[in-house]
């Protein structure tokens, strides 16, 4: 909340300092005309227009919604992880040897996955994370094959694990 609090105020104090893309071209011994939407203030030498980047609460809304759901999956994938008596009895390794011609997999296998489903869940999250700062197009664009590699990765995850 602090973080964005705090960009909030550097959006708000650039948005002051900002001047207008015509004061350089002005007499540095001038002061810029005000005109509507723009603020008045004096510079000496070109100024330079900082690269413009949208915030909005919508997308933010969105990454908050998209790690909630993970946390969620977090928590079921570590349920799976911790094997019970009756899974152990079922599933053991001797049985699930003989029993791999009809595709079954033992309790050992499955937690293992599991766990490593659970380690690409909280990679996606530490992306996702990562998207909430302001990026250029080229990085958040990056982040999002990113996430959407993780993704892909995690589904596969059973047919590569065989």
């Amino acid at each position: 909340m602090i973080a964005r609090l705090h960009l909030g105020a550097v959006c708000a104090a650039l948005l002051l300092v900002v001047a207008p893309a015509s004061a350089a071209e002005t007499h540095k011994d001038q002061p810029v005309a005000a005109s509507p939407g723009r603020s008045t203030v004096i510079t000496e030498g070109p100024t330079h227009e900082m690269q413009k980047f949208v915030v909005n609460a919508s997308r933010l809304r969105e990454i908050d919604s998209t790690i909630k759901h993970l946390e969620k999956l977090i928590t079921r994938e570590n349920k799976l992880i911790e094997k019970s008596a009756v899974d152990d009895t079922l599933n053991s390794e001797k049985v699930s040897r003989g029993a791999a011609l009809f595709g079954g997999k033992s309790s050992l296998q499955r937690a293992s996955v599991a766990a490593v489903r659970v380690a690409s869940m909280e990679k996606e999250i530490a992306l996702l994370e990562g998207l909430r700062d302001p990026l250029t197009a080229e990085d958040r664009a990056l982040m999002e094959k990113l996430i959407q590699d993780q993704r892909t990765y995690r589904r596969d995850l059973d047919i590569t694990l065989r």
